[in-house]
Protein backbone atom coordinates (compact mmCIF):
# COMPACT_ATOMS: atom_id res chain seq x y z
CA UNK A 1 0.00 0.00 0.00
CA UNK A 2 1.30 3.43 -0.95
CA UNK A 3 2.36 5.61 1.96
CA UNK A 4 -0.01 8.64 1.94
CA UNK A 5 2.71 10.80 3.40
CA UNK A 6 4.88 10.15 0.36
CA UNK A 7 1.90 10.99 -1.86
CA UNK A 8 1.40 14.29 -0.08
CA UNK A 9 5.07 15.10 -0.30
CA UNK A 10 5.13 14.27 -3.98
CA UNK A 11 2.19 16.49 -4.86
CA UNK A 12 3.36 19.22 -2.53
CA UNK A 13 6.73 19.23 -4.27
CA UNK A 14 5.07 19.62 -7.66
CA UNK A 15 2.89 22.49 -6.43
CA UNK A 16 6.00 24.12 -5.00
CA UNK A 17 7.76 23.90 -8.37
CA UNK A 18 4.80 25.20 -10.37
CA UNK A 19 3.62 27.95 -8.03
CA UNK A 20 6.86 28.90 -6.36
CA UNK A 21 9.25 29.63 -9.22
CA UNK A 22 8.00 33.08 -10.22
CA UNK A 23 10.11 35.97 -8.97
CA UNK A 24 8.71 39.22 -7.69
CA UNK A 25 9.81 42.55 -9.09
CA UNK A 26 10.42 45.41 -6.65
CA UNK A 27 7.11 46.71 -5.34
CA UNK A 28 4.03 45.00 -4.01
CA UNK A 29 1.98 42.53 -5.97
CA UNK A 30 -1.56 43.59 -6.73
CA UNK A 31 -4.48 41.82 -5.08
CA UNK A 32 -5.82 39.07 -7.31
CA UNK A 33 -8.70 36.64 -7.33
CA UNK A 34 -7.65 33.26 -5.95
CA UNK A 35 -9.04 30.22 -7.73
CA UNK A 36 -9.42 26.75 -6.18
CA UNK A 37 -11.72 24.44 -8.15
CA UNK A 38 -12.02 20.69 -8.55
CA UNK A 39 -13.61 18.13 -10.89
CA UNK A 40 -14.28 20.36 -13.91
CA UNK A 41 -14.39 17.54 -16.44
CA UNK A 42 -12.94 17.33 -19.98
CA UNK A 43 -12.44 21.05 -20.72
CA UNK A 44 -9.75 22.15 -23.15
CA UNK A 45 -7.65 25.25 -22.41
CA UNK A 46 -10.01 27.63 -24.23
CA UNK A 47 -13.07 26.20 -22.53
CA UNK A 48 -11.33 26.42 -19.17
CA UNK A 49 -10.48 30.09 -19.72
CA UNK A 50 -14.13 30.83 -20.45
CA UNK A 51 -15.27 28.76 -17.47
CA UNK A 52 -12.94 30.84 -15.27
CA UNK A 53 -14.53 34.06 -16.52
CA UNK A 54 -11.60 35.46 -18.48
CA UNK A 55 -13.86 36.77 -21.24
CA UNK A 56 -13.83 36.46 -25.01
CA UNK A 57 -10.40 38.09 -25.30
CA UNK A 58 -8.84 36.24 -22.36
CA UNK A 59 -6.97 32.97 -22.49
CA UNK A 60 -4.57 30.53 -20.89
CA UNK A 61 -1.30 29.37 -22.45
CA UNK A 62 1.10 26.70 -21.23
CA UNK A 63 3.98 28.11 -19.20
CA UNK A 64 5.56 24.80 -18.19
CA UNK A 65 5.76 21.23 -19.37
CA UNK A 66 3.28 18.84 -17.72
CA UNK A 67 4.69 17.21 -14.59
CA UNK A 68 3.51 13.75 -13.52
CA UNK A 69 2.26 13.26 -9.97
CA UNK A 70 2.34 10.11 -7.84
CA UNK A 71 -1.40 9.71 -8.39
CA UNK A 72 -1.03 9.37 -12.15
CA UNK A 73 -2.22 12.90 -12.90
CA UNK A 74 -0.30 15.63 -14.71
CA UNK A 75 0.07 19.19 -13.44
CA UNK A 76 0.86 22.14 -15.67
CA UNK A 77 1.27 25.86 -15.10
CA UNK A 78 -0.87 28.04 -17.36
CA UNK A 79 -0.29 31.77 -17.93
CA UNK A 80 -3.26 34.13 -18.13
CA UNK A 81 -3.34 36.24 -21.30
CA UNK A 82 -5.45 39.11 -22.60
CA UNK A 83 -5.50 39.64 -26.37
CA UNK A 84 -2.66 37.11 -26.35
CA UNK A 85 -0.53 39.30 -24.06
CA UNK A 86 0.73 37.75 -20.80
CA UNK A 87 -0.75 39.18 -17.60
CA UNK A 88 1.92 39.65 -14.95
CA UNK A 89 1.66 37.35 -11.90
CA UNK A 90 -1.60 35.79 -13.06
CA UNK A 91 -2.20 32.16 -13.94
CA UNK A 92 -3.24 28.77 -12.65
CA UNK A 93 -1.92 25.25 -12.22
CA UNK A 94 -4.15 22.73 -13.98
CA UNK A 95 -4.18 19.10 -12.89
CA UNK A 96 -5.59 16.50 -15.31
CA UNK A 97 -6.17 12.77 -15.05
CA UNK A 98 -5.02 10.17 -17.57
CA UNK A 99 -8.12 10.82 -19.73
CA UNK A 100 -7.49 14.57 -19.83
CA UNK A 101 -10.25 15.50 -17.39
CA UNK A 102 -9.52 18.40 -15.08
CA UNK A 103 -9.00 17.23 -11.50
CA UNK A 104 -8.14 20.61 -9.99
CA UNK A 105 -7.34 24.21 -10.88
CA UNK A 106 -5.57 26.57 -8.49
CA UNK A 107 -3.89 29.93 -8.82
CA UNK A 108 -4.57 33.65 -9.17
CA UNK A 109 -6.42 35.45 -11.95
CA UNK A 110 -7.28 38.99 -13.03
CA UNK A 111 -10.88 39.14 -14.18
CA UNK A 112 -12.83 41.94 -15.94
CA UNK A 113 -9.78 43.28 -17.76
CA UNK A 114 -11.95 44.37 -20.69
CA UNK A 115 -13.69 46.85 -18.38
CA UNK A 116 -10.42 48.50 -17.35
CA UNK A 117 -8.15 48.06 -20.36
CA UNK A 118 -10.27 48.07 -23.48
CA UNK A 119 -7.54 48.47 -26.10
CA UNK A 120 -4.15 47.00 -25.17
CA UNK A 121 -2.17 48.36 -28.10
CA UNK A 122 1.40 49.59 -27.72
CA UNK A 123 2.12 53.09 -29.00
CA UNK A 124 5.89 52.76 -28.80
CA UNK A 125 8.12 50.08 -30.28
CA UNK A 126 10.26 47.64 -28.30
CA UNK A 127 13.37 49.55 -29.44
CA UNK A 128 11.91 52.80 -28.12
CA UNK A 129 11.26 51.11 -24.77
CA UNK A 130 14.88 49.96 -24.65
CA UNK A 131 16.06 53.49 -25.44
CA UNK A 132 13.81 54.89 -22.70
CA UNK A 133 15.52 52.67 -20.14
CA UNK A 134 18.95 53.55 -21.56
CA UNK A 135 18.25 57.28 -21.14
CA UNK A 136 16.78 56.73 -17.69
CA UNK A 137 20.05 55.10 -16.64
CA UNK A 138 22.08 58.00 -18.12
CA UNK A 139 24.00 55.64 -20.36
CA UNK A 140 26.02 57.01 -23.22
CA UNK A 141 24.41 56.55 -26.62
CA UNK A 142 27.50 54.68 -27.75
CA UNK A 143 27.44 52.18 -24.90
CA UNK A 144 27.22 48.62 -26.19
CA UNK A 145 24.12 46.85 -24.94
CA UNK A 146 24.29 43.06 -24.74
CA UNK A 147 21.76 40.32 -24.04
CA UNK A 148 18.90 42.75 -24.66
CA UNK A 149 15.52 41.40 -23.58
CA UNK A 150 12.06 42.93 -23.92
CA UNK A 151 8.52 41.65 -23.61
CA UNK A 152 5.12 43.27 -23.85
CA UNK A 153 2.95 42.39 -20.84
CA UNK A 154 -0.08 43.63 -18.94
CA UNK A 155 0.68 44.87 -15.44
CA UNK A 156 -2.49 44.56 -13.31
CA UNK A 157 -1.04 46.39 -10.32
CA UNK A 158 -2.76 49.59 -9.24
CA UNK A 159 -6.28 50.79 -9.93
CA UNK A 160 -5.82 50.72 -13.70
CA UNK A 161 -3.99 47.90 -15.53
CA UNK A 162 -1.20 49.08 -17.83
CA UNK A 163 0.31 47.76 -21.00
CA UNK A 164 4.06 47.81 -20.40
CA UNK A 165 7.35 46.52 -21.70
CA UNK A 166 9.62 44.59 -19.37
CA UNK A 167 13.14 45.46 -20.51
CA UNK A 168 16.64 44.42 -19.49
CA UNK A 169 20.12 44.49 -20.98
CA UNK A 170 23.72 43.97 -19.92
CA UNK A 171 26.21 46.81 -20.18
CA UNK A 172 29.68 47.59 -18.83
CA UNK A 173 30.64 51.18 -18.04
CA UNK A 174 34.03 52.13 -16.54
CA UNK A 175 34.72 48.42 -15.97
CA UNK A 176 31.53 48.19 -13.92
CA UNK A 177 29.08 45.55 -15.19
CA UNK A 178 25.38 46.08 -14.62
CA UNK A 179 22.05 44.82 -15.88
CA UNK A 180 19.60 47.73 -16.04
CA UNK A 181 16.12 46.26 -15.75
CA UNK A 182 12.83 48.10 -15.82
CA UNK A 183 9.20 48.47 -16.69
CA UNK A 184 8.33 50.98 -19.43
CA UNK A 185 4.83 52.27 -20.19
CA UNK A 186 3.95 51.04 -23.69
CA UNK A 187 1.90 54.16 -24.42
CA UNK A 188 4.05 57.02 -23.11
CA UNK A 189 7.52 55.52 -22.90
CA UNK A 190 7.74 56.52 -19.23
CA UNK A 191 10.03 54.34 -17.12
CA UNK A 192 7.79 53.18 -14.29
CA UNK A 193 10.38 51.11 -12.42
CA UNK A 194 14.11 50.55 -12.82
CA UNK A 195 16.73 48.61 -10.90
CA UNK A 196 19.99 46.74 -11.43
CA UNK A 197 19.23 43.09 -12.07
CA UNK A 198 22.75 42.10 -11.02
CA UNK A 199 22.49 43.61 -7.53
CA UNK A 200 18.88 42.62 -6.79
CA UNK A 201 19.18 39.09 -8.15
CA UNK A 202 16.17 39.81 -10.35
CA UNK A 203 15.76 40.81 -13.97
CA UNK A 204 13.23 40.75 -16.75
CA UNK A 205 14.34 37.21 -17.55
CA UNK A 206 13.08 33.79 -16.58
CA UNK A 207 9.57 33.45 -15.27
CA UNK A 208 9.28 37.20 -14.73
CA UNK A 209 9.96 37.82 -18.40
CA UNK A 210 7.16 35.51 -19.31
CA UNK A 211 4.77 37.24 -16.98
CA UNK A 212 5.20 34.49 -14.46
CA UNK A 213 2.64 34.49 -11.70
CA UNK A 214 2.98 34.30 -7.96
CA UNK A 215 0.46 32.15 -6.15
CA UNK A 216 0.05 30.77 -2.67
CA UNK A 217 1.00 27.19 -2.05
CA UNK A 218 -2.21 25.19 -1.61
CA UNK A 219 -3.22 24.44 1.96
CA UNK A 220 -5.07 21.43 3.28
CA UNK A 221 -8.30 23.41 2.95
CA UNK A 222 -7.78 23.40 -0.83
CA UNK A 223 -7.95 19.62 -0.82
CA UNK A 224 -4.35 19.04 -1.88
CA UNK A 225 -2.71 15.95 -0.44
Amino acid sequence: MEDPRMTRMSRSAIWSVLLGTAMVTPGCAAPSEHVALTALGPLDDHQLAQHLGLGADGGLVAQSAPLASAQGTTMQRMQQTYYGIPVRDRGVVVERDAEGRIVSVRGDLERHLSERLANPEAKITPQQAIESLRRHQDLDAGAELQNVRQQLIIDPRGETPRLVYEVSFFVTTDDHPQRPTGTVDASSGEVLQAWDGLTTGDSAEGSRRSGGFVGPRPSSSDGVN
